[in-house]
């Protein structure tokens, strides 16, 4: 099951993970969390696609600076040191069979102190049953990164990096490459200190691909909908507006004025109804219903 977590953002103080559906629908009162969620969901895509630095002010979504984002506790617990945005979900474990499958709980997540006014990354922790990957960030310096597998444990050696980029984000769908390109040059090199198995390589950065890889490529995030119908008898035209006063107007025109394309809307919202559930919630006359 695929989730997003957040914990000290706003007012999502404690861990909160929550399911992403399919389709999700937000749906609250004014300040409850509902633009937040989608400004984190949408920084946490950016995050995982290996982009530059994480933008938490991009359009339509604004969430401020550091103290606009981090939860505030109030009294003496102040401002929270950290904010963290992330990823749970379930995976397959590759050394099982068909027979006896094991689903095994993946779980990434990124952390982010204050420097100056704004955010910054500080820690990328990755961990899937015995395989796990720490990122720690210093700055502009070279970032640190552990490896925890059956077969190696330890921080990767400096002199790995004479040799390719750091890719502190591993960028989604080039794990695989990636630790591969580490294994080879510690074998060139006779780096002694660094032994990461063939076959941990490959289930590391399965594992990777496999608990991100669904929401990089099915998540995105719309800006809020803010609707403001009128009432149909109210003296109104059908001028579209962003706010949707029109909708109501134009619905009632359409049934009087073009019969078949009203038959159409109504049987396609008809169908959502009954697969919603909402038709069963709420029995109510179809005409009733939609004017």
């Amino acid at each position: 099951m695929l989730k997003l977590k957040l914990t000290n953002v706003r007012c999502f103080a404690d861990p909160a993970p929550v399911r992403i559906a399919p389709l999700t629908i937000l749906v609250g009162e004014n300040s409850t969390g509902k633009s937040s969620f989608l400004a984190l969901q949408r920084a946490t895509l950016d995050l995982i696609g290996g982009q530059g630095d994480v933008n938490f002010n991009k359009d339509p979504f604004f969430l401020g600076a550091y103290d606009q984002i981090a939860h505030y506790r109030g009294g003496r617990g102040g401002r929270a040191d950290f904010f963290e945005i992330g990823i749970r979900n379930t995976v397959k474990d590759p050394g099982k069979t068909k027979r006896k499958p094991n689903n095994l709980e993946a779980n990434y997540t990124a952390r982010f102190v204050k420097r100056g006014s704004q955010p910054e990354l500080s820690h990328i922790n990755f961990r899937c049953g015995r395989h796990a990957i720490e990122i720690a960030f210093n700055h502009d310096q070279v970032p640190s990164i552990k490896i925890n597998t059956p077969s190696w444990s330890g921080t990767i050696p400096e002199q790995v990096w004479r040799y390719i980029p750091v890719s502190p984000r591993f960028l989604l769908g080039e794990a695989t490459g990636y630790f591969y390109l580490l294994r080879e040059i510690a074998r060139r090199e006779r780096i002694k200190n660094f032994s990461l198995s063939k076959e941990d390589a490959l289930v590391l950065s399965g594992y990777w691909n496999s608990a991100l890889e669904p929401f990089f490529i099915s998540s995105f995030s719309i800006a809020p909908v803010r609707t403001k119908p009128e009432r149909t008898y109210d003296p109104i035209d059908d001028t579209p507006r962003s706010a949707g006063s029109h909708v109501p107007m134009l619905l009632a025109k359409t049934r009087f004025t073009d019969r078949e394309r009203w038959e159409a809307v109504k049987n396609t919202i008809d169908r959502f109804g009954q697969k919603s559930g909402l038709f069963r919630a709420y029995p109510v006359n179809a005409d009733i219903y939609y004017m």
